[in-house]
């Protein structure tokens, strides 16, 4: 599904994210390199488009103008819990997860993301 009208930096894949029944919550973009990962959402405008991560545990949000949703997902990519970062903070998800769902602040809510939800990651 992956489709070329969809934002995609440079150093990333891009896809969408859906519910387990295939309703599309958000395009998706997904680091590719290590400098990608680093950079995520930096020096961005808030768009509709969310970043998956399958690994890491630090996050932060210097060099982000704008709060961010962050969803911790389970192996089974299962909603696990959710937080919000301000500006120039970080967070701290754990080390045993199935990755990380970023996206600007109140999208989850306008997704209706839940915890305990099942997602899809389809890149």
């Amino acid at each position: 599904m992956n489709s070329d009208s969809t934002f995609s930096p440079k150093g990333h894949e891009t896809g969408w994210l859906l519910t387990e029944d295939g309703k599309v919550l958000a395009s998706l973009t997904a680091p590719t390199t290590a400098r990608a990962a680093m950079r995520g959402l930096m020096f961005t405008d808030p768009t509709d488009t969310a970043i998956y991560f399958s690994r890491g545990s630090l996050l932060h949000t210097f060099g982000v103008g704008f709060e961010i949703d962050v969803a911790v997902l389970t192996k089974e990519l299962e909603v696990a819990r959710t937080m919000r970062l301000k500006p120039k903070r970080f967070g701290f998800t754990g080390y045993r997860h199935g990755g990380i769902i970023e996206a600007e602040a109140g999208s989850f809510e306008r997704w209706g993301l839940t915890i305990g939800q099942k997602l899809k990651v389809d890149l």
